[in-house]
């Protein structure tokens, strides 16, 4: 592996400076850097693995732009390669979007279209989607069968991810009935395999045990049965990441950004590593690590810790509700704010109304506030002018309600509204409310001294 990995980046040394030069040489340059993404993944390397595999699927996209006959099929490889690379960080939001063009891309080619379905079901399925999941999984094997029966040496083992996927989404989904006749279609495919391909055998054993099942002697597929974990290190670990966090927040308050994006990566890693039972704090380190960032002026990695945060708090709020709802809000306001910055104006207002939602369904009155301003701003943005303007009045009526129990906090929180309604109301041609908005909030400052 070691040697591989070596000669593969060589190899992509090599072409880059060819490619320099010649550009006849970028297909080539393409094709070595997807393989580099396989085996820098292989070898437990994902995020090198991710950059190698980005880099040839922008050679591959610029290709097909020209050429699309000869260079759809990789492009169309090489995004589920990259989706696979991110899922394994936990960027799964960002997976899905790359995978799902995989999906589109390979229409019309069952077998590539079956293992983009498969793709795209696993990494839903990690998302805690499970009905999408499922979906995906289900048209996948039903691409697969007429393939495999044309050609099973080629495609059993792809077919037989498959079904493992499949099997273990519908037990997850607490469908275990349904996916009674999946295992039972896995067993004969191994029985099959014993005979004709003894070799393949091996590979599909390990793959079932992945999902965390067996197939048993007399043909069964059963789930394996997991020793429970001892307590004490999940404690340890959760306290180590509480401080580590306590520090990180410290140093925001501080203004040492960089420090602080360093110390919240750290219990990140250390929650990665580790996994305690209880992943919420990861979630919490994962949110911190995004407003660090973002402090730094690093927005796009910002914005995957914050797509991770967000997955990790969807699994965790389905679980426990109430716990997690209010945190997964907080996570899409921020993504929200983030994608406004970005100029994703649209996307934002997607995350925004999500968290003005989920912020209802909680009756958190101090998060809906804010994320009833965020949305506000966003609109404004889009120059949807009116819904900014009933944004903003609903934001600045709960501020007004929020600072009679605790002035100190939110009476300039109030102001700030107010300052938005002024430019709500000017953006409408209400200059005479304009101008009230503007007196209140002078009014409200000077109270504050």
């Amino acid at each position: 592996m070691k040697e591989a990995l070596a000669d593969a980046q060589r190899e992509a040394t090599r072409l880059r400076r060819l490619a320099a030069a010649d550009p006849s040489h970028r297909p080539a340059l393409a094709t070595t850097l997807d393989g580099l993404g396989l085996l820098l993944g292989l070898s437990g390397r994902r995020d090198l693995a991710a950059a190698a595999t980005q880099e040839a699927v922008d050679l591959f996209r610029d290709l097909a732009r020209a050429q699309p006959r000869p260079y759809r099929a990789p492009l169309a490889s090489a995004l589920a390669n990259l989706g696979g690379h991110l899922s394994e960080l936990g960027r799964h939001s960002t997976a899905v979007k790359v995978i799902r063009e995989a999906v589109d891309l390979t229409r019309g080619e069952p077998a590539e279209h079956a293992s983009a379905l498969t793709s795209l079901g696993l990494t839903l399925a990690e998302m805690g989607r499970l009905d999408e999941a499922i979906d995906a999984s289900l048209e996948a094997i039903a691409l697969y069968r007429p393939i495999v029966i044309a050609d099973a040496k080629a495609y059993a083992g792809q077919f037989a991810a498959a079904l493992a996927g499949v099997i273990q989404q519908l037990h997850d989904a607490g469908r275990a009935d349904e996916a009674r006749p999946y295992g039972h279609e896995a067993a004969g495919l191994r029985r099959w395999l014993s005979v004709a391909v003894p070799d393949m055998v091996a590979f599909i054993d390990e793959l079932i045990a992945k999902h965390g099942y067996v197939i048993t002697e007399d043909g069964r597929y059963t789930k394996i049965a997991t020793p429970a974990q001892p307590s004490t290190m999940d404690e340890t670990v959760r306290q180590r990441g509480r401080m580590l966090n306590a520090r990180g927040l410290d140093l925001l308050a501080e203004d040492r950004f960089n420090e602080a994006a360093e110390t919240f990566g750290d219990a990140v890693d250390l929650l990665k590593a580790q996994r305690p039972t209880d992943a919420s704090m990861l979630g919490v380190c994962l949110n911190n690590l995004a407003l660090a960032l973002a402090k730094l002026g690093r927005p796009v990695e910002a914005l995957n810790s914050l797509d991770e945060a967000i997955d990790l708090r969807r699994r965790l709020a389905k679980v426990d509700p109430d716990r997690h709802l209010p945190l997964l809000a907080t996570s899409l306001n921020d993504l929200g704010r983030r994608l406004g910055e970005l100029g994703r104006h649209d996307d934002g207002l997607v995350a925004l109304e999500e968290s003005v939602a989920l912020f209802r369904k909680t009756k958190d009155l101090d998060g809906l506030a804010m994320s009833v301003n965020n949305l506000g701003i966003r609109l404004c943005d889009l120059r949807r002018h009116e819904e900014a303007l009933a944004a903003t009045e609903e934001a600045l009526e709960l501020y007004r309600r929020l600072s009679l129990d605790n002035p100190s906090v939110n009476l300039p929180r109030l102001v700030m509204v107010m300052d938005n309604m002024e430019l709500r109301y000017r953006h409408l041609g209400r200059h005479r409310a304009a101008r009230a908005a503007a007196r209140e909030a002078r009014s409200i400052r000077r109270g504050i001294g």
